[in-house]
């Protein structure tokens, strides 16, 4: 398969089974909501809730990567939620582990920057400044470095964690060899799609808003007062749900992309490299 195989494949799975799709919609656009209206609210149930449906979709998205694994050209269905949210947290559990293992050179920037402020104060000598400017520029290109690697070695671990369980994440030497050329291509067109998809979508529910807004109250100054001064909570809670319906659906269509194309990379290159036992 080349990209636009990939690509293509993928968006006519969105399409596979629309009950699910929608199942999906609703729990993305009711997650988008919860933190719209979240900082409105001081109650710890909303966070606790908004967890545990944020978790049951990541397990959704891992469900997907091994239904695809499995030769399925269908979406999932949504049932046994207990297995999903246990997915989901292994999920995140190992992301995190990642992205800690790829931000350690921009840990060793501050930790020499730290060291040095600590001896130039105590010693005021010119060598602590340079050790300071080293660190500084190493946690800089650390952090941007170790940014990029996560991203690109990110969905092709999350495959292996599909297929092999929560230890998949760390099978480095093995993952390495997937990720050719064609891969990081791959992974570059997907996440630049993604980008400019949020980009539109945001200019759209910004723009738009706005839009209605002027016309309703007939200036922006009138909606500054509803909303900033007044604090009109129906005004904000409607301008919340029509946010977080649009987002919702654009934001399933990407996730559902991003899992259902680097499942079949994963399933189609799995056999043409040598396992490193």
């Amino acid at each position: 398969m080349d990209i636009v195989d990939y690509l293509r494949d993928a968006i006519d799975y969105t399409k596979s089974d629309i009950k699910n799709f929608v199942i999906g919609w609703i729990l993305l656009s009711l997650t988008w909501f919860l933190i719209s209206i979240a900082k409105y609210t001081a109650s710890w149930e909303v966070y606790l809730i908004l967890m545990i449906i944020f978790l049951i979709q990541c397990g959704y998205y891992i469900k997907i990567m091994k239904e695809t694994l499995n030769g399925s050209n269908k979406l999932p269905d949504w049932n046994n939620c207990p297995k999903l949210l246990i997915d989901g947290l292994l999920y995140d559990i190992g992301a995190l582990m990642l992205l800690f293992i790829s931000l350690i050179p921009a840990f060793v920037g501050v930790v020499l920057y730290i060291a040095g402020l600590h001896f130039l104060v105590k010693t005021f000598s010119s060598i602590f400044e340079i050790i300071m400017d080293i660190g500084v520029w190493i946690a800089i290109l650390g952090f941007i470095f170790g940014c990029l690697v996560f991203l690109i070695y990110l969905p092709i671990s999350t495959a292996n964690f599909a297929n092999k369980g929560f230890f998949g994440f760390f099978e480095f030497k093995n993952l390495f060899k997937m990720m050719n050329l064609k891969y990081i291509v791959l992974a570059i067109v997907v996440y630049v799609l993604t980008s400019l998809v949020y980009f539109i979508v945001y200019l759209i529910i910004v723009f738009g808003i706005m839009i209605a807004l002027y016309l309703i109250y007939g200036s922006f100054e009138m909606v500054y007062i509803k909303i900033g001064v007044e604090k009109d909570y129906l005004l904000i809670g409607l301008i919340a749900f029509i946010s977080s319906v649009i987002f919702g659906v654009s934001t399933l269509i990407l996730y559902i992309l991003y899992h259902r194309i680097f499942a079949n990379y994963y399933k189609n290159t799995i056999g043409k490299v040598r396992v490193w036992k």
